[in-house]
């Protein structure tokens, strides 16, 4: 009856739900890259990042990622793209495959923030139903949860942590719809004290603003599609930010971690010294006083008789 159940929830989220990535099969290329994302690669030797169009678990595309020796910071290197719909409060659910090759970690996160300010609210890892590591062909993974009521905006990224290599394909990040409602009767408007304040509801917060566009009819989906382009490069380059103090931060407590060991090793020598003194003065408490012994004084020379003394 459980498994059941979870398989009619399940259908019942796939019937209402929408895909709210764009290009997740990386199949639409402008450029020479995938349409609609971005990549971050740490610049160093051996972190490589590729659009790659021999291995592809659905159609003839995918990313990769790529890193020769560890790399511990975050954010890890990732293909990532901005989620702009409005999903506060909604139940979404983040999937997609993934196929490795003697990989530490590769997963697909997803970030909800704040904008104003812009705070990190959520992070959510396909790692917390299983950690996929080592070399896999292609597997399915996947994670759901409910967005924060203040998210602006979602991130959802592409990751491989500390070294190794993964692909990604046939990326969805899905919003359950909500479900439609009976307007409720309305109640007899109870009748105001004379001379009451009149109270009014506080306005919902709002999704943050997109850039002014023509206000002409006319107006041509290359302005639009301009204008919010330009939207989702400044969101990056706000979370860009907020992950190079991220960055700083760990370095930061890091540094203290390093400091709070080489102090905890010096009170471990201390108590160890300690330890050691205390045996040593036990063990001498312990051994047996040896008492002076009396002088014994000889007896004096025995002193010839002066009546047979000699003469």
């Amino acid at each position: 009856m459980r498994w059941l159940w979870i398989v009619t929830g399940f259908l019942a989220f796939g019937a209402n739900a929408e895909n709210l990535l764009k290009n997740g099969s990386f199949e639409v290329v402008s450029s020479g890259a995938p349409s609609d994302w971005s990549v971050f690669v740490e610049p160093k030797d051996g972190a490589a990042s590729f659009f790659d169009q021999r291995v592809a678990k659905e159609g003839s595309s995918s990313v990769k990622l790529s890193l020769d020796s560890p790399y511990i910071e975050d954010p890890a290197n990732n293909w990532s793209q901005n989620v702009l719909a409005d999903v506060r409060g909604k139940h979404l659910r983040l999937k997609g495959n993934i196929k490795t090759d003697n990989a530490s970690e590769a997963a697909i996160w997803v970030q909800c923030y704040s904008k104003s300010p812009l705070k990190l609210l959520l992070q959510e890892s396909t790692s917390s139903r299983g950690l996929l590591t080592g070399t896999n062909d292609w597997t399915p993974v996947e994670v759901d949860f409910t967005a924060p009521a203040d998210t602006d905006f979602v991130v959802a990224r592409c990751v491989l942590r500390f070294r190794g290599v993964a692909w990604f394909d046939d990326i969805s990040l899905e919003a359950e719809a909500a479900p439609a409602s009976t307007p409720a009767p309305a109640l007899p408007k109870p009748a105001a004290a004379k001379d009451a304040p009149v109270l009014k509801m506080p306005t919902p917060p709002s999704m943050p603003d997109l850039p002014d566009l023509p206000a002409s009819a006319s107006a041509k989906p290359a302005d639009l599609k301009a204008a919010v382009s330009d939207e989702l490069l400044r969101a990056t380059e706000e979370m860009r930010k907020v992950n190079w103090q991220l960055r700083q931060s760990n370095a930061a407590m890091s540094k203290q971690l390093e400091e709070l060991r080489a102090q905890v090793e010096s009170l471990k020598r201390q108590v160890a010294e300690t330890n050691a003194a205390a045996k040593v003065l036990k063990e001498e408490q312990s051994k047996p006083v040896e008492r002076e012994k009396a002088v014994e004084v000889p007896p004096p020379p025995l002193i010839p008789d002066e009546d047979t003394a000699a003469p």
